[in-house]
């Protein structure tokens, strides 16, 4: 759980149908594409963010392809 959606007496009272609606989304889209690396290069994969609120990636190279 993360902090985005606070906690406590002030939580978001929609943050359970959001996660359900997200979690829903990323089952559909995962059913119907294929998710890979590209081949390797030159240029990485991933690129770290130096810094942010959110740890994350300010680069990440995905491929995708139809589901078969």
């Amino acid at each position: 759980m993360t902090a985005s959606f606070s906690f406590g007496p002030l939580a978001c009272t929609g943050s359970q149908l959001s996660r359900q609606f997200l979690a829903g989304l990323l089952d559909a889209v995962l059913q119907t594409v294929r998710l890979s690396l590209p081949a390797p290069g030159d240029e990485p994969d991933r690129r770290p963010t130096d810094w942010s609120i959110m740890r994350g990636y300010t680069l990440c190279r995905l491929r995708f392809a139809p589901a078969r």
